[in-house]
């Protein structure tokens, strides 16, 4: 991180507490009202801050079996910033224009230092040290839009495009730590051989490589449009620019739904991306989906499944895959918190790789597999989740049988805390 860009994340964190604490001041003590008005520029827009700390100890391992017979366990135990859901700061600010249209912007930073899908095996004391250039600061979100309750919603800027997290709708409170995303909290972690002396396996292959829920487009700078919801339905789209407009295509579209049917909570959505830069090569067709269910008793099941297709199959482009499944139980034996049990499976195919403009699509015949277990433990009052989680990740670089050398799993426990405020 270069100087400049240091003094504003400084100046930002400080600035946001100094308000928090002249704010605060002017409220009574024991109640709300002082943390929630912040002093702002200008007095035309309320303005509103909020944000979330997510620290966590990560515990990794995995196998190394050697031709040579130099066989050894990797472990290493990292302390991160749970990269599922990131330390962040928000900014949201707004203005009733009449009783159906308002203007709004969102301004969100993201403060990671040492992000759980960075830390690798290997690294020994250097992966517990940091400075201040291992800190990172990103911008997640600069937004405008335009609301009406008649018309819909539209929207300029840095933003979520309209088919994200479409395979991510989760209802069973342990998405902190155990979604769809299943790479996420620890992507950056190397798969190692079985044999060390063969050729084309998985070595160098990360986690976040292997396991991808195939989503075309994340936060991009685009215009996106949202409708109205009627009767829990709710559609959108958006348009992203990479370069000519009359050349390239990055657009998507989804559609959403959220209701309670008798007692039963129920969300789902499906979306569909395209990305295209107007080539006979770099050119994919994305169908994505997820639907949650939460019945009256606690129990609660979640499947979500993805497709990229590729306009041209020819050469090494091919169609990948991605299969996930959830069971959950939500409960109270606590009076301060509810607490979220569940348990996961997630499956990719042909995956592996980058996608490059020559057609590497990936490797043809891979299969990666996770399955995990979580337990959340929510505390109300205080606005903060504490959670525990297991993950194995299984890779097989060649699933069809030919000369490479399948992957030794990796297994990680994570123990962590998010304060949200």
């Amino acid at each position: 991180m270069n100087q400049n860009l240091k003094r504003v994340a400084i100046s930002l964190v400080a600035s946001a507490f100094a308000l928090s604490v002249s704010a605060f001041a002017d409220g009574e003590p024991g109640d709300n009202k002082g943390p929630n008005a912040v002093q702002k520029g200008t007095d035309k827009l309320w303005l509103k801050l909020s944000g979330q700390v997510n620290r966590a100890v990560l515990y990794a391992q995995t196998d190394t079996t050697a031709s040579t017979g130099n066989n050894h366990t990797d472990q290493e135990v990292f302390h991160v910033d749970n990269s599922a859901a990131s330390t962040r700061i928000t900014l949201d600010a707004g203005k009733s224009i009449n009783d159906d249209l308002s203007l709004g912007a969102t301004l969100q930073f993201q403060v990671q230092a040492n992000p759980s899908d960075g830390v690798n095996f290997g690294l020994g004391k250097e992966a517990s040290k940091e400075s201040d250039s291992e800190a990172s600061f990103k911008q997640r979100l600069a937004d405008i839009y335009l609301k009406s309750h008649k018309w819909g919603t539209a929207s300029m800027g840095r933003g979520w495009m309209a088919a994200a997290l479409t395979t991510s709708v989760d209802l069973s409170d342990t998405d902190i730590v155990l979604y769809s995303g299943v790479g996420d909290i620890a992507g950056g972690l190397v798969f190692g051989k079985s044999v060390a002396t063969a050729t084309g396996g998985a070595a160098g292959t990360k986690v976040s490589q292997a396991f991808s829920t195939l989503e075309a487009f994340a936060r991009k700078s685009r215009l996106r449009y949202d409708s109205p919801v009627w009767r829990g339905f709710q559609a959108s789209a958006s348009l992203a620019e990479f370069g000519d407009w009359d050349k390239e295509d990055h657009s998507d579209a989804a559609l959403r739904y959220a209701e309670e049917l008798n007692g039963v909570k129920v969300a789902a959505a499906v979306g569909y991306g395209r990305d295209n830069d107007n080539s006979n090569v770099y050119d994919f067709h994305t169908l994505t989906g997820s639907a949650s269910a939460l019945l009256p008793n606690g129990w609660n099941f979640t499947v979500a499944g993805a497709k990229k297709s590729p306009s041209n199959t020819s050469g090494t482009n091919h169609n990948q895959t991605f299969w996930y499944g959830k069971v959950g139980y939500i409960f109270n034996p606590f009076p301060f918190g509810k607490t979220a049990l569940a348990v996961d499976y997630g499956k990719n195919d042909d995956v592996d790789g980058t996608v490059t403009v020559t057609g590497n699509v990936g490797r043809k015949g891979n299969e990666s597999k996770a399955w995990g277990a979580a337990v959340v433990q929510h505390f109300a009052s205080l606005a903060t989740e504490g959670y525990l989680a297991f993950r194995n990740y299984d890779h097989d670089p060649d699933k069809t049988g030919r000369a490479s050398a399948k992957a030794e799993d990796i297994q990680i426990v994570m123990l962590g805390a998010r304060v949200k405020f």
